[in-house]
């Protein structure tokens, strides 16, 4: 690198982000000489419990009973898609991933990465295989809430076996530390929600097995595991909603570890990183209205859990959240479309509404209702 262009990177990031950014370079030339070199960051863990989730499956039912069924058949015809393997990426494209699904497969350009390298010697850039993001879009596993909808809706099995299946094919396809889907924390944890979620939902209707629960526990591990091993570069380098959704997952995993210890230490790294991320006037160091949902939807998650978690959110923060939450309020429209500014790629990672992925006002309503 040319001493011109070192200078310009320490102008516009600081010598902090240098420093660390060195050492994760370093860490990763050393992960992909040796094989064995990963070892030395996991942690010992075991997954016990995974019922961090109370669903009210009444009151979902009790709502469902009133929609009109425009938006029923929507929902149906969507899970009915899903389970063929045809997903809407980015909450608009609907791409196929094949039935069963690739995981490890871009849709556009109809290549696949090989499931048997570890995630450290995959490129994050491959011309060839295209998007790393596609491939990652059904992994999210966003659509198991359209299988569980429709069940609400039509009480028909086959959306709880849709369930079921993919999960088990994700687990035999997606073996920790090995494969495109262990590449990014984020997305590690947006699975854990998601899957968490919908397992939880299943369970309450008594369909649930011994089998659902053993794999649902082997992925919790495995996306959990590459939380702990590879956080540092979040919390040093990233420092924007990836690093919030990280520490959602890292409190999530430590819940389903039981292990207090770390539940605490992450959120006090949370409680930091949202103070850091928001500003006084509500605003978001992103710029972006569609990341600062996103981070939403997670702050949604953490009140959700708190009092699985036993921590009760301090009111300065809760203010804080709520004067940025009441920005966003105030700029949309009366249909919930708020300006496209800044980055946008689509992601709705909770998607439980009928809305247009433009419509934030799901996500605005659900905070404020939880601030009165």
């Amino acid at each position: 690198m040319k001493i011109n262009n070192f200078i310009k990177i320490i102008n516009e990031y600081g010598l902090s982000w240098c420093f660390y950014r060195g050492i994760y370079i370093v860490k990763l030339k050393l992960l992909r000489k040796n094989k064995n070199f990963w070892k030395l960051f996991e942690k010992k863990i075991y997954i016990k419990n995974i019922n961090i989730f109370d669903i009210d499956t009444k009151r979902l039912e009790n709502f469902f009973n009133k929609i009109d069924m425009k938006y029923k058949n929507e929902i149906i015809e969507k899970a009915d898609k899903a389970i063929e393997g045809k997903i809407y990426a980015f909450s608009k494209n609907l791409l196929d991933y094949g039935n069963p699904i690739k995981w490890n497969y871009n849709p556009i350009t109809k290549k696949e990465v090989n499931n048997n390298i570890m995630w450290f010697k995959i490129s994050d850039f491959n011309d060839e295989v295209g998007d790393i993001k596609l491939i990652w879009e059904p992994s999210r596993f966003c659509h198991l809430y359209l299988f569980s909808r429709a069940y609400i809706i039509t009480k028909d099995i086959k959306y709880y076996k849709a369930f079921s299946e993919q999960i088990k094919q994700w687990k035999e396809h997606n073996k920790y530390p090995y494969g495109v889907n262990y590449k990014c924390g984020q997305e590690s944890a947006i699975r854990m929600i998601n899957i968490l979620m919908n397992y939880s939902f299943f369970k309450n209707y008594n369909l649930t097995n011994e089998e659902d629960k053993k794999n649902v526990q082997e992925i919790i591990e495995g996306s959990y595991r590459k939380l702990l091993s590879n956080f540092f570069y979040a919390e040093k380098c990233i420092k924007n909603n990836h690093t919030i959704s990280e520490l959602i997952g890292l409190i999530i995993g430590s819940w389903c570890d039981d292990n207090d210890k770390r539940i605490k230490k992450y959120y006090k790294k949370l409680k930091k990183q949202l103070e850091n991320q928001f500003k006084p006037d509500g605003g978001y160091i992103q710029y972006s209205f569609n990341y600062q949902r996103l981070v939403f939807q997670q702050i949604e998650i953490l009140f959700k859990i708190e009092d699985k978690i036993n921590i009760k959110i301090e009111n300065k923060l809760k203010e804080l959240i709520y004067k940025s939450v009441m920005q966003l309020y105030q700029l949309q429209s009366c249909d919930g479309i708020l300006p496209n500014y800044g980055s946008n790629d689509g992601a709705l990672i909770i998607p439980v509404t009928c809305a247009h992925y433009r419509d934030f006002s799901p996500t605005i309503r659900s905070i404020i209702c939880i601030y009165n």
